[in-house]
């Protein structure tokens, strides 16, 4: 922990970067889900429910190829030393950029905070059409974080599953050598 701060504080250019960029994550996504899902689309909870859940996967695919693909490209190019060195730099900075998925988990806890606060002191803030709308997201967010979670859990459940079965079982694969013992 103590080197990960001294790297942060060599140069406090990136954490202003990466709470800059988480900022913005954060505020795409609650324009995202917010205005155009929620505001714009008054189809029903379940659809609004099924569209955030579409969006969440939406996101982190994007995040996901950008990376990959800068990556791939950096891998494929053979002579343009420019765009090398572009990509070069560009996949440095990833490593202090915060991820999709952190911004994600970031703004469910504000939704989660605000909107306990709007349900449970509802005295404290003016009772309009758009507090009314904001209780309504707010509780519908709790349920997408919900499931968020319980994905992110099974996901790394599953991959430390494969890895512990992978490492015990591998012990029982044929050896070089030996003969097959079956029909």
């Amino acid at each position: 922990m103590k080197k990960f701060v001294e790297k942060w504080l060599e140069r406090p250019e990136r954490l202003i970067e990466y709470i800059l960029m988480m900022i913005l994550h954060i505020g795409v996504f609650w324009l995202l889900s917010f205005f155009v899902i929620y505001y714009q689309w008054e189809r029903g909870p379940l659809f609004r429910y099924t569209a955030n859940i579409i969006l969440i996967i939406l996101v982190l695919i994007e995040d996901w190829a950008a990376h990959w693909l800068s990556e791939w490209l950096y891998q494929r190019i053979k002579t343009d030393i420019l765009m090398k060195r572009y990509l070069r730099k560009r996949l440095a900075n990833y490593r202090w950029q915060p991820s999709i998925k952190a911004s994600l988990y970031l703004y469910y806890i504000i939704c989660l905070i605000v909107g306990r606060v709007l349900i449970v002191g509802p005295h404290l803030f003016p009772e309009t059409v758009f507090m009314q709308i904001s209780r309504s997201y707010f509780t519908e967010m709790y349920y997408v974080l919900i499931l968020l979670i319980a994905a992110d859990k099974f996901k790394d459940h599953v991959l430390k599953e494969n890895k512990r079965h992978d490492k015990y079982y591998r012990r029982y694969e044929e050896q070089p050598g030996e003969a097959h013992v079956g029909k």
